[in-house]
């Protein structure tokens, strides 16, 4: 895995010096992304080396060759690692949108799983304030 960071880690140099018009070269690097996450599964590394690493990859992500490695990392990373990759990201600053998109795009359902829990909580909490406190004297 650590020749496989070191290989993703030349992406910005590499792509700095020449001229990739058929996309061959980029290519290249984003599917080390692929090969990036298939050794990490078989290591069975630990998120949080993955979100550093992640975070590292993405402060050098110039040409958009990684642009793919969250939705490629969510399934090793799940939740819990998502979510501190995004907290990560704000901290260190220096990202744009769509990167800070991808975290939560990836952990789509439980966001909205979530979100949805919350309007019920509201909803129950709104309905409940209008109902009389003694519902047998309105019956």
């Amino acid at each position: 895995m650590d020749l496989q960071l070191r290989q993703l880690e030349l992406s910005e140099g590499v792509l700095d010096r020449c001229s990739d018009s058929t996309g061959a070269v980029i290519g290249l690097f984003q599917r080390g992304v692929d090969g990036l996450v298939s050794l990490a599964k078989a290591a069975g590394t630990r998120a949080e080396v993955l979100v550093e690493h992640a975070v590292d990859l993405l402060h050098e992500n110039g040409y958009g060759q990684f642009d793919g490695l969250i939705p490629a990392l969510a399934p090793v990373l799940q939740d819990a690692g998502l979510l501190r990759l995004e907290e990560v990201l704000l901290e260190r600053g220096g990202v744009d949108r769509f990167l800070m998109e991808q975290p939560a795009l990836a952990t789509g359902v439980v966001v909205d799983m979530i979100r949805a829990l919350l309007e019920l909580e509201h909803a129950a909490a709104m309905v409940e304030s209008f109902l009389p406190m003694d519902t047998e004297a309105v019956f």
